[in-house]
């Protein structure tokens, strides 16, 4: 994928009062890894997005060094026009082993594939009891029937899946997606990265991939995110549809509908409960000043960019 141009006039918009949200992930910081990838069969596609929040550990020997402490996994479905945030708790707890908590603490996917017409994706679950202060992991592979955002359990391990190479387009249009990236709101911030990040100082910056038809261009948003001098967040905005995907009825029952759309709170993947790390840490940042102005793009860009 070749490198994409920012537009000067794309900087000016999102100076302009954030857009309202339909979910918003109040998780602030000072470094986020941005990770999506968007998997088309050609009419409509599966996006994944991993959000990874970083923030700083100090050791013993007062030597600090940046550190993930939160991670937010989704996933979404697009039919070509309307976004839809997919939440799959009800399916997940309705599919809990009786041994397992009650209580779906992380979601995680490990794997999309499009085999014979169908979407499959493998779920990986967390269930944990703070009273009992013991979990469990599960991993799940479903059929996913995105007519009516429902799964189906299949009796077969994801490596038995043949795995199919995806188109790079929807309906005609070509799908260009830029590389993960790191993202700091505080230039002072850098070194702490990982690699070289990107320094911006918009009040939101949009996570988005585009769809190209000969001179026609579209800019698809998945989320955007809250860089007001420091990160202080992300959110969908409205029209991104949320759905609970739940279990499937069976022939015997004919009284199969559609999941309704829901504000219930999407999958988040957090930090496992065997690290040290305790909840006052996501709240750590690192403050700086950040000047009115646009951004710190030029140097950065070619290093994140590409086309696939």
């Amino acid at each position: 994928m070749s490198r994409l141009v920012i537009p000067l006039f794309i900087a000016l918009l999102f100076l302009a009062t954030p857009v309202s949200a339909v979910y918003y992930v109040n998780s602030g910081g000072f470094l986020y890894e941005v990770q999506y990838s968007v998997f088309s069969n050609g009419t409509n596609a599966l996006i994944h997005a991993e959000v990874d929040n970083y923030g700083i550990t100090c050791g013993m020997m007062e030597n600090c060094w940046a550190e993930v402490y939160d991670v937010y996994d989704y996933l979404l479905f697009f039919d070509g026009s309307q976004l839809y945030l997919l939440n799959f708790t009800p399916a997940l707890l309705s599919g809990l082993p009786p041994y397992a908590p009650k209580n779906v603490s992380s979601v995680y996917f490990k794997g999309i594939t499009y085999v014979n017409g169908s979407w499959y994706v493998n779920v990986g679950v967390f269930a944990y009891s703070a009273e009992a202060q013991s979990g469990v992991n599960v991993d799940y592979v479903y059929r996913l029937k995105t007519k009516k955002f429902c799964v189906e359990r299949v009796n077969a391990s994801w490596s038995q899946l043949e795995k199919r190479v995806f188109k790079n387009e929807i309906n005609g249009w070509r799908i260009e997606v830029p590389r993960n990236f790191f993202l700091v709101a505080n230039a002072s911030d850098t070194t702490w990265s990982p690699l070289l990040p990107l320094v911006v100082n918009w009040t939101q910056f949009p996570v988005y991939f585009t769809l190209k038809k000969g001179n026609l261009t579209r800019n698809v948003t998945l989320f955007y995110i809250n860089t007001t001098n420091v990160i202080n967040g992300f959110w969908f905005p409205n029209n991104v549809k949320i759905v609970n995907v739940t279990v499937c009825k069976t022939s015997a029952n004919t009284s199969t509908s559609t999941a309704a759309e829901t504000s219930t709170t999407p999958n988040k993947t957090i930090t496992p409960p065997n690290t040290t790390k305790t909840p006052t840490n996501t709240k750590e940042t690192k403050k700086g000043i950040c000047g009115p102005g646009l951004i710190s793009l030029l140097a950065v860009i070619p290093l994140i960019l590409r086309r696939r």
